[in-house]
């Protein structure tokens, strides 16, 4: 009788000295992008993508607009996003917290946020600086890294990045 600590799949026998230096290599040299997989057994489809679909402007700021898609099995009852806004300068020019919840497992919706006092025009890029809450239907003991989740893209002439 075998002990279970000592059976090593064939496929992960090269693993050792040498080739964990070559699988460490390989994965730095992944490239951009690499360090945004999801952690544990998440894939790329299991995100929630984030698009700024539309920046329009109103008498008295700027109307912006997200299409979101949760791609998790998780339903999200809160996730409220620290969004920091740059103007042409690349300068800070203004901070808001914004409620984009809530997010149905598989969903896809659409959230309106009005930026006030602040242009359209005068807007080039919105940073989804951190995610100061993110509460799911599983209850308060599940942790779930949101920010880690979110794949940010644009589609309006504003960048939209974390």
């Amino acid at each position: 009788m075998s002990s279970r600590a000592e059976v090593v799949p064939p496929a992960l026998r090269w693993l050792s000295a040498g080739g964990l230096a070559w699988l460490a290599a390989t994965a730095l040299a992944a490239g951009p992008g690499a360090e945004d997989a999801p952690e544990g057994n998440a894939t790329d489809t299991e995100r929630i993508a984030v698009e700024l679909n539309r920046a329009e402007s109103l008498p008295d700021g700027c109307r912006l607009s997200f299409v979101i898609q949760n791609r998790t099995h998780h339903a999200f009852e809160s996730m409220q996003w620290d969004l920091f806004f740059f103007g042409p300068d690349g300068l800070i020019a203004d901070r808001m917290a914004a409620e984009a919840a809530p997010l149905p497992a598989g969903k896809t919706s659409v959230k309106l946020f009005d930026v006030p006092g602040f242009a359209c025009e005068d807007l080039k890029r919105v940073l989804i600086n951190d995610v100061l809450r993110c509460e799911t239907d599983s209850g308060a003991g599940t942790r779930i890294d949101c920010l880690h989740l979110t794949a940010p893209s644009s589609r309006a002439q504003v960048e939209l990045f974390k």
